[in-house]
This record gives C-alpha cells, sequence and structure tokens, in this order.
C-alpha cells in the first residue's frame, strides 16, 4: 500500500499481480520519505514508512481502501475527490493457480485439495479490498498490461521526465519469480469442479472485467 501526498495516488496492493514489485517500483521512484506513506515487505526487504501497527512494529501485507480510509481518518469521498486511487487485478483462473504455487511448500497438496479447502484464506480474492457491494471505488487495471499501467499513472500523475515509469525499468524490480512453472497453461491445473469453485468464489471479478476461462 502506498499513500503518495506529493503525487496525490494511494496504490492498493492485491495478491498474485506482482504487488510486491510494483510496490517497491513506486516507492524508488515516487515516494517522498518525509510525508508520504507505505507498507513494507518482509520477502523483499523493504520497511513500511510513517506507519506502524499498534504494537509498534512493521505493517506488511495488503491493506483495503477502507483501511487506508480508517488510517487517515478521511471518508471515502474525500480520498476519492483528492486521489488518484487505484490497484492491479488478474484473470481470476490465472491468480489461483499462482497463489497456489506461492503457497505450495507451505501446504505441499494438489491443486484440487488448494481450491477445495473449507478455509480459503490463501485464495487470492480481493475484491473487498477496493470494491464495495458491486461498486468498484478507483480504477482496476490489469496485470496482463503494465504498459498501460504506467501509461495512465505517468499521465494521470503528471510525472517529470526524471519520474517517468516504464515497463521496461519494471522488469528490474519483479520480485518472487520462479515458483510457478512457466510451460503450464494455467487451464491445465483445473477439471470442472475445481473451475466451478473459482468461478463461484471469483464471481463479482468474473463478471466485471469479462475474465475468461
Amino acid at each position: 500500500m502506498i499513500v503518495s501526498f506529493k503525487h496525490r495516488f494511494i496504490y492498493i496492493k492485491n495478491r498474485k499481480v506482482g504487488g510486491t514489485s510494483l510496490e517497491r517500483y513506486l516507492i524508488e521512484k515516487l515516494v517522498d520519505k518525509k510525508t508520504d506513506i507505505n507498507t513494507g515487505s518482509y520477502i523483499s526487504g523493504y520497511k513500511s514508512n510513517n506507519i506502524k501497527g499498534k504494537d509498534g512494529k512493521e505493517i506488511t501485507g495488503h491493506l483495503s481502501i477502507f483501511d487506508i480510509s480508517k488510517i487517515l481518518k478521511k471518508p471515502l469521498g474525500d480520498l476519492l475527490s483528492y486521489f488518484f486511487i487505484f490497484c492491479i487485478e488478474r484473470n481470476s483462473y490465472d491468480k489461483c493457480v499462482s497463489a497456489y504455487h506461492f503457497h505450495k511448500s507451505k501446504n505441499n497438496s494438489s491443486f484440487t485439495e488448494f481450491i477445495k479447502k473449507p478455509k480459503k484464506m490463501y485464495i487470492p480474492k480481493d475484491w473487498s479490498k477496493y470494491a464495495t457491494n458491486k461498486n468498484i471505488i478507483g480504477n482496476v487495471f490489469q496485470y496482463e498490461d503494465f504498459e498501460k499501467v504506467f501509461k495512465n499513472l505517468n499521465f494521470k500523475l503528471n510525472l517529470t521526465s526524471k519520474e517517468l515509469l516504464s515497463v521496461e525499468e519494471f522488469i528490474g524490480y519483479q520480485d518472487k519469480s520462479g515458483f510457478r512453472p512457466k510451460n503450464i497453461n494455467y487451464k491445465e491445473y483445473y477439471d470442472k469442479e475445481t473451475k466451478d469453485i473459482v468461478e463461484e468464489v471469483f464471481k463479482e471479478e468474473i463478471f466485471h472485467f469479462g475474465y475468461r476461462f
């Protein structure tokens, strides 16, 4: 999560969308350490800035726009009128395969077992982080098109030539690669049962973004 007062944007970090890599890239390129706020990452080794938990420890992970609203003590309407709010989403079927490989070392289960677990804490559904009921808050870009992400940010944030974001530069910040085999299509992981479960769990995302199997 990033709240930039300097550039007037809020970045909501979803799961399995290159979120930590993008957070680190934006922090190094755009964040003002004196005024801006960001969460940290144990995996990538950077600390939170201008924000601590109630116990005084680092805050990492994935905060929703509603968490951010409480931290800033501002209603959502005020945030929407002052900040450019955005996040990244991903095809739900592909996203679940990515999550499975990331957590596989912890549970050593099959993909079917992973999807069918009663407690779906590792299933990367992030709808509630950036939407209320059926209404999306801010802007949602797609994981498959970071070129569009950076083109929009460069324009919306009115970045200077030294601050401009690019896919070519971002590649050097990408983390967590190597968990998932690159030569297997996500469709090969699914049978009818697991496909039906994902379609039910991610029904909002599939409807709103038109994700196809």
